[in-house]
């Protein structure tokens, strides 16, 4: 079981994921603030319950991928220790669980 879930970028950013559901974007009211080109204000929700993470797509204009797949914006993805996560044009990001 993760105790804790993280995203790191390729340029060594660290998004530490909370328990319970955490939106990401643009937005400075959100819990993750995507502070770049290419994120929309209302990009994407986390969903941290038990042992399981997950994401949805909150119907971004350029996507959310996980292992270079556009998830859908109606159904949550199972996130698991080394997926690899992108925000529309933003850098990759890698998921660890420790």
């Amino acid at each position: 079981m993760a105790s804790s879930v993280y995203l790191k970028s390729e340029a060594g950013e660290v998004i530490v994921l909370p328990d319970g559901q955490s939106n990401a974007g643009t937005n400075p009211g959100g819990e993750i603030l995507l502070d770049g080109v290419g994120a929309s204000a209302n990009q994407a929700a986390f969903l941290r319950r038990g042992n399981e993470t997950l994401i949805i797509d909150l119907g971004s204009e350029n996507g959310t991928f996980v292992n270079g797949q556009r998830i859908d914006s109606k159904q949550w993805s199972a996130l698991k220790d080394g997926d690899i996560v992108r925000f529309g044009g933003w850098p990759n990001f890698t998921v660890f669980w420790f």
